[in-house]
């Protein structure tokens, strides 16, 4: 049984809806009950049939297909035999006779099965179902037996699992596949319960049952997938959904973004996104990826990348958090990083944007600037495109002017979004000559250089006024 971390379970469940999985594992022991046949939810049906496949094969959710993005499903072949993940046994003989040196713990001494969770493959099958449990062990590793039952007619089966010692943070985790010999039809509900069992299978601990259910209706169909941002793009997928069958029962959608199947990523890394949205949502847009590596934190919000093919996946849910219905997918490529068209020559400030130059920089700060985000600049009067910069966690944005070689004298600034639209305009001064040096701070209240002393500055104000009034008295005297 290998090691599932959270996000892979994630990944796992998410897969497990488009996809049969592939038959694996170690001998399994399963009962299938007639129609309407009376199986106990809570212990072992009587064995009818014992089969045998490789125990050292991989889980059955390592070995899904790829998924053709126009349909959202993935194909997988029907197994000819029952199976299990690795750690599975069977038996169809009674209990083998304990040896002295290998006493059975009392029940009372057998640990609880925590945190169990089952779902059914979500693609219709032909002879069996397949349900997906997991389960943490509290302690020690310990053997463990698990009943699936079809509550419409009593189709059963049962098997039980080694489960080796893999510790994750002082926890271990079991994720394994109960085959059941039964087409599921939609709104069908199977109860699973998982307890542990003495080596020689003669003692019982506490079960612990839970409902898993089949899908409820036909899957969403995928309308739209759709990017925007000229320098970090997002991804927005739209969907519609008709549901036939118990409507009630749909609670909300998951949606998740990440990259193609077998994109390459090993297998102790993911990165993906999942969002949650009502019944009613429609839409869903993502701009960011969560990048997950076993054993580790996870790394939060990195930017979707450009020029990079993602899937998306949209899955019906139910009461719990229960996967609902099949599930839809796409394909989606972000485009490269672009140039925004050249706005119209600005006529002065604008949205409070102010700014200042020096060293051949110019650094633009105000209300509309959001820390992190990208921001082209252009110069003006005749455009010269700045390039891209990324805001400071000051709200600041720095271009370089040097390659601009913009001549002395008054310029403006225009800065645009991410979307290509304006964030704001400002005036600024190229002085002496060129632009390294430079200090020059825009003051559109009062057109004042605030690069000059506050004493020349201070001058240069009473001087105008002064030359004013002389004029405006020579021209009354005339």
């Amino acid at each position: 049984m290998k090691k599932i971390t959270t996000a892979g379970f994630g990944l796992a469940l998410a897969a497990a809806l488009v996809a049969v999985p592939l038959a694996t594992g170690a001998a399994a022991a399963e009962t299938v009950a007639p129609a309407g046949g009376d199986v106990a939810a809570n212990g072992p049906a009587a064995s009818s049939s014992g089969e045998t496949s490789d125990p050292a094969a991989e889980p059955a959710d390592e070995q899904q297909d790829a998924a053709e993005p126009d349909t959202g499903q993935r194909d997988g072949a029907e197994p000819d035999s029952a199976a299990s993940g690795a750690g599975g046994a069977a038996s169809n003989d009674a209990p083998p006779t304990p040896s002295a040196a290998a006493a059975s713990p009392a029940a009372g001494d057998l640990p609880t099965p925590e945190a169990v969770r089952a779902d059914v493959s979500a693609l219709k099958p032909e002879t069996t179902t397949f349900v997906f449990v997991s389960w943490r062990r509290p302690a020690e590793p310990t053997r463990f037996r698990v009943t699936a039952t079809l509550d419409r007619d009593g189709t059963s089966t049962t098997q039980e699992f080694d489960e080796p010692a893999f510790d994750e943070n002082g926890q271990w985790d079991a994720y394994e596949t109960v085959p059941v010999h039964a087409v599921w039809e939609f709104g069908d509900t199977f109860t699973v319960t998982v307890r542990a069992i003495s080596a020689d299978g003669t003692q019982e601990g506490q079960s612990v049952t839970v409902t898993a259910a089949a899908p409820i209706s036909d899957g969403p169909t995928i309308t739209s997938v759709t990017t925007s941002g000229l320098h970090s793009p997002s991804v927005t997928v739209s969907w519609e959904h008709v549901i036939a069958v118990h409507p009630e029962l749909v609670t909300g959608y998951i949606v998740s973004i990440g990259p193609p199947p077998g994109s390459g990523l090993d297998s102790d890394t993911y990165a993906d996104k999942y969002i949650e949205v009502g019944r009613d949502v429609r839409t869903a847009t993502f701009s960011t990826l969560d990048i997950s590596r076993r054993d580790q934190d996870p790394i939060l919000d990195q930017p979707i990348q450009n020029a990079t093919e993602y899937w998306v996946w949209v899955s019906p849910l139910t009461e719990g958090g229960a996967y609902a219905g099949y599930s839809a997918s796409a394909s989606v490529t972000t485009p490269a990083v672009q140039t925004p068209a050249a706005p119209a020559q600005p006529t002065g400030d604008t949205r409070g944007v102010t700014a200042s130059v020096k060293d051949g920089k110019i650094t633009v700060q105000g209300s509309a600037v959001t820390a992190g985000s990208w921001y082209f600049g252009y110069a003006f009067s005749t455009p010269v495109a700045l390039g891209w910069a990324q805001s400071a966690a000051d709200g600041t944005v720095t271009f370089d002017l040097t390659a601009a070689k913009l001549a002395p004298g008054s310029h403006h600034l225009a800065l645009v979004g991410n979307d290509g639209t304006i964030v704001g305009t400002v005036a600024f001064t190229v002085s002496g000559g060129a632009v390294a040096g430079a200090a020059v701070t825009s003051l559109a209240s009062t057109g004042i250089d605030a690069g000059l002393p506050t004493g020349a500055a201070l001058a240069l104000l009473i001087a105008g006024t002064a030359l004013l009034v002389v004029r405006r008295r020579s021209t009354f005297h005339r």
